[in-house]
């Protein structure tokens, strides 16, 4: 773990995080953007004459989520702020600790932003970053594992003489029926995966009658797949239908 770690430390580094507080003046169907920047520019002003801006929030911010708290959104991380308003974003991350905006054009109407504090990003302690480097680690042994699995599987397939038994048997693999597994449809465990669909129905499988696969299904299964007997389209009784 200590050694992943090591060779991995640009993989444990927390992401710069930014407390914010603000004002929006929403622009709607009943406010255009003129009028609520006229309002945004009054607050403002209220601002500059010393106004107490979690108070002027609470009392003219359209936001029903953060007015209640005075404007306060917490720590945020960019990509978090950006998914939500890339205009706003940009906004908070250009500014200095202690700054107040001017009224800034979000998709909500017109913010005025007040940048309270910066936490920096910074390396987490390898006692920090155990658990992160414990699942990292085991998820990398297996993958590498399941692709040696599906090298060695490919390989005994081109052998003569394997069966689904033995593969089975031999690789720790769960064997399984499907009674009936419709093209364009799939059926049973195996869903309805269109690889897997390309592979049952391909000529390797039901005219050569060989065992197609290994093909993945998921990010977490391999799965082989032998015809047992099958049907060519037919059309359905007049009673049927």
């Amino acid at each position: 773990l200590q050694d992943y770690y090591t060779k991995n430390k640009n993989r444990y580094i927390s992401t710069e995080q930014r407390h914010a507080h603000h004002i929006l003046v929403a622009v709607n169907a009943k406010v255009d953007s003129a009028a609520a920047l006229k309002k945004a520019q009054d607050i403002e002003a209220k601002l500059k004459a010393g106004g107490d801006f979690e108070a002027l929030a609470k009392q003219y911010s359209d936001d029903a989520g953060s007015a209640a708290q005075g404007g306060d959104l917490g720590l945020a991380e960019r990509d978090s702020l950006e998914t939500v308003d890339k205009a706003f974003a940009d906004a908070v991350f250009g500014m200095k600790a202690g700054d107040i905006s001017a009224p800034v054009r979000t998709k909500g109407g017109w913010d005025i932003i007040r940048l309270d504090n910066i936490v920096p990003a910074k390396g987490k302690t390898f006692e920090e970053a155990r658990a992160d480097v414990l699942e990292q680690l085991k998820h990398d042994r297996a993958a590498d594992k399941f692709g040696d699995v599906q090298e060695q599987l490919e390989q005994k397939i081109d052998q003569s003489g394997q069966s689904m038994e033995t593969l089975a048997k031999e690789f720790g693999l769960t064997l399984g029926d499907i009674p009936v597994y419709l093209k364009g449809a799939g059926g049973g465990d195996l869903g309805t995966s269109k690889d897997l669909q390309n592979l049952v129905f391909g000529d390797a499988v039901l005219g050569e009658q060989k065992i197609g696969g290994p093909v993945l299904v998921g990010d977490d299964r391999l799965v082989l797949v032998k015809d047992l007997s099958h049907a060519l389209p037919t059309a359905k009784p007049l009673a049927t239908v």
